[in-house]
Parts: C-alpha cells; structure tokens; sequence
C-alpha cells in the first residue's frame, strides 16, 4: 500500500512539475511577444531617429560581503546619428536624449554665444561677476591660469569649449532633433518603465544571466556581458 501510495505521489508531482515547466514557458513566451510589440511600436514612430535600446543583466560575481542577486540594469538608447559616428562609445551609456524642458536652455545657450560674440570683454567680466555672486569666489583666480594676466583671462574666456563652430552646430542640430522628435524622451521612459516593472526572475529566464541585451527594430538579440 505504501510503495503504491509513494508511486501514485512520484506520478503527481512529476504531472505538476511538467505542468509549472508548462506555464513558464507560456509565461516567458507571451511576455517576450508583449515586449516586442512595445517595441515594435516605438521604433516605427521613431525609425528615423533610434538605432537601438539596450541594457545588461547579471549576478555580481562579488557585492561587497552582501549576497550576490541578479539584476537588470540601467536602460539605454542609441540614436542613428551616433551609431554613425566612429568616436561614439556604443558600449557606454549610449546617447543623450532631450525634451522641451532642454529646448529652452539649449537656445539660452546660443543667446549667450551671440552675446559673447558682439561684446566679448563685457560677457566675460558679467560672467565673472554672476559666478563670484554664486560660488563666492573668483573663476579666473585659478592656478593654471596664475602666470597670466587679469586681462589675459577675460580676453581669453569663452562661453563653451572648443570649437565655436563645433559647439554651435552641436546646439542647432540638438533643437533640430527636439523639435522634430518631441515625445522621443518621454516614451523612453515609458519604455524603461516597462522593462523595469516586469519581474527579474522572467527577465533572466526571457534572457538569461550575464548578458547585454540589444533591441532593434528588427528583434532582440544577446551578447555575453564581462562584469566584476
């Protein structure tokens, strides 16, 4: 009676374990359709714009004397143009993203250029007094700049670095994208939201440990993550 008692039980939780691998397998199905019809549509109201988004998930092969938990990490977004470029650092934090908010301070920025560039002594001086006024100390009382003279330092201050040129096209084509592009920034973070509300047991089942996960227009892939 009791062997077949142990049978009948052995039989029951086999049934049940086939049953759970059953629904998993569902489960991680219709949730990797889910995400991909989010996706979908995302890179088909943004197909000009975004080459890809991307994030990495894993287990801490050490965390500082606390238990090592897997975790899935900043999301991130390529945009065409940098995927373009050859300096852009696409294994980085992937591109910058900007919204009306930025909008305004970018073209504060090139009212500031236009008026260093009709009067640049005096943009200079008004910015050493606004910065004094803020930070209570003098920015061109600097100790790389201490063999130079007080006026060196003002004829020689600019409101940006580098290139004028450069700096200026980097403005106009950043508004250029806001204006053509107004909703990119926040349906990323509808985006991002998403991926970090679904559970992190499915996302390493969907996509498996120590990996970069890249979504393109085209689908999802994966590839081997070196982390500490």
């Amino acid at each position: 009676m009791e062997k077949k008692l142990l049978s009948t039980l052995k039989a029951e939780h086999a049934n049940l374990q086939k049953q759970i691998f059953s629904l998993q397998e569902q489960m991680r199905e219709k949730s990797k359709d889910l995400m991909q019809a989010a996706f979908a549509s995302f890179f088909e109201k943004y197909s000009g714009a975004v080459e890809n988004i991307f994030w990495n998930q894993y287990t801490p092969y050490f965390n500082d004397g606390e238990s090592c938990e897997f975790g899935v990490y900043d999301v991130f977004i390529t945009l065409k143009s940098d995927a373009e470029d050859e300096d852009f650092d696409g294994d980085g934090e992937g591109s910058s993203i900007y919204d009306n908010y930025d909008l305004e301070r970018l073209k504060k920025k090139i009212a500031e250029i236009e008026a260093w560039k009709k009067d640049p002594r005096g943009e200079a001086i008004k910015y050493r007094e606004d910065y004094i006024k803020k930070y209570n100390r003098d920015p061109f009382n600097s100790y790389y700049d201490r063999n130079k003279t007080e006026e060196q330092k003002i004829a020689e201050w600019k409101p940006f670095y580098g290139s004028e040129e450069d700096h200026f096209k980097e403005l106009e084509d950043a508004i250029y994208f806001i204006e053509t592009y107004p909703d990119l920034k926040s349906d990323f973070e509808d985006i991002k939201n998403m991926i970090s509300g679904i559970d992190e047991n499915l996302m390493k089942a969907m996509f498996d440990d120590h990996v970069k996960v890249i979504v393109t227009a085209d689908g999802i892939e994966t590839e081997e993550y070196q982390h500490d």
